[in-house]
């Protein structure tokens, strides 16, 4: 990872001066989704407002759906933004990329995807009480929000939200959009019971990008905070919500020493400054962090906290992938141990806070996971409603389970979870979910399992 952190900031100035360049032919010939059936019902999208000229990034489309799956469904995004006028005369192409999705206790689905830096990204919502029942063809009626990053910013004129495509005073540049992520909250019994929605954007450098919405990511507050990661220069953020109403926490590598920052935040998102710990403890550094030029570092997983109503609650994770030991890393060996860093006093409130680390899982020296790395991006953690926590993650070829029931000090043993024709096949970017129950759900490319255990060890179907 570390060795090629140098290329892809190359690769990043080199895209923030071409993208505009290609993208200068204001007789670039569009197509407006007005011209097609619109079979999923959205809502605010640009061929409806007249956003971009109306003209969107491609024709609505519903797919077919499979085993009892909803029909996959595009969302409407803007072709171009802004539209080249005399006051900006240049556009960016704008693309939906590495989608992902949180679901607050209400029922309210949000889904983000980015553009690239400096594109910024883009947010979408469907709740029922406000969108629309489910349509009679199983696709939901999202509404387009917009791009939380972009509110005014930049803007010659100010602008927000809703002016921030096809606006001849706002530039369509944007704080972010390397990466994205969503966390919401409890209801806010002071705000009508509407979970705060926080939401972060990536520009390498400064880094983090935050903002957040206090009316389901109808407004986000303006202007975003440019400056929410304490180190400058960062990759890979994640997102976490605590179930009150104000609470998150954010994760991040650094890129000076690739240890995993945390910071937590009191004001749901905006700020993160309430409290902050590093979840690569002293012992493990010397093994995941950048320990020299040839250094393999680490891969992390998402950061997860522990909702439950057992004594545990409060606590954090963070998996992450790494070379075994210093010698292995510093040689730019393989990422073939998992680890899980541990939090139990972050939910103290206090200024810093600690984790220690546990080795989940050391692939054998000569095992595909020993020469491919468990790293296959990514490595995935979830934590259920009775305290026990669970990660998965790829050796390339097979996803593999493990599970902990005493805070993450030990794990089971793991378990493989794709069979069938997938075996042998390219199995990656394993993700996973537990609800409060105590059930699981795997996907990605997990079909369906859901098994009330403390230690899931049922296989699932697969497919690619």
């Amino acid at each position: 990872m570390r060795k090629i952190l140098p290329l892809l900031f190359l690769e990043a100035v080199i895209l923030l001066v071409l993208i505009p360049l290609f993208s200068m032919d204001v007789g670039r010939s569009v197509i407006a989704q007005t011209t097609f059936p619109d079979p999923a019902n959205e809502h605010a999208c640009p061929s409806q407002t007249g956003a971009g000229g109306g003209a969107e990034a491609i024709p609505a489309f519903v797919g077919s759906g499979v085993d009892g799956f909803s029909p996959n469904q595009s969302l409407c995004l803007p072709q171009l933004a802004p539209v080249p006028t005399g006051l900006s005369p240049l556009a960016f192409i704008v693309k939906g990329a590495e989608p992902g999705d949180r679901v607050d206790s209400q029922g309210t689905i949000y889904v983000e995807s980015i553009r690239g830096v400096p594109g910024g990204i883009d947010l979408w919502r469907w709740n029922q009480s406000i969108e629309g029942a489910p349509n009679a063809n199983g696709t939901l009626p999202f509404k387009y929000e917009g791009q939380p990053d972009n509110c005014g910013v930049f803007g010659l004129n100010g602008g927000g939200c809703v002016n921030n495509v096809g606006s001849p005073t706002n530039l369509g540049v944007a704080p972010g959009g390397g990466d994205a992520d969503i966390a919401v909250n409890a209801p806010d019994p002071n705000n009508s019971a509407i979970p705060n929605v926080a939401m972060t954007s990536l520009s390498l450098a400064p880094g983090v990008t935050s903002t957040n919405s206090r009316n389901r990511g109808d407004v986000f507050f303006t202007p975003p905070n440019v400056v929410a990661a304490m180190v400058p220069g960062d990759d890979r953020m994640w997102n976490d919500a605590v179930n009150d109403v104000s609470t998150v926490y954010l994760s991040y590598h650094d890129l000076a020493t690739f240890n995993i920052n945390v910071q937590r935040s009191n004001n749901g998102g905006l700020t993160y400054t309430s409290g902050n710990g590093e979840a690569i403890d002293a012992a493990t550094l010397p093994a995941a962090g950048n320990a020299g030029p040839n250094a393999s570092a680490n891969v992390a997983a998402q950061i997860k906290g522990d909702n439950s109503a057992c004594p545990s609650k409060g606590n954090l994770y963070v998996a992450f992938t790494a070379p075994d030991n210093a010698t292995e890393n510093m040689n730019g060996g393989p990422q073939r141990t998992i680890y899980v860093g541990v939090s139990t006093d972050a939910g103290l409130g206090a200024a810093t806070f600690t984790f220690t680390d546990h080795k989940v899982f050391t692939s054998p020296t000569g095992s595909r996971g020993g020469t491919q790395g468990t790293n296959n991006i990514f490595p995935a953690l979830a934590v259920d409603g009775l305290g026990n926590v669970y990660t998965v993650w790829s050796d390339n070829q097979s996803i593999f389970l493990s599970s902990s029931s005493n805070l993450g000090n030990t794990w089971t043993s793991p378990v493989q979870v794709n069979n069938g024709s997938t075996v042998g096949n390219a199995n990656v970017f394993p993700w996973v979910a537990a609800d409060a129950n105590g059930d699981l759900a795997r996907s990605k490319p997990c079909r369906q399992l859901q098994r009330r255990s403390r230690h899931a060890a049922r296989l699932c179907r697969w497919y690619d």
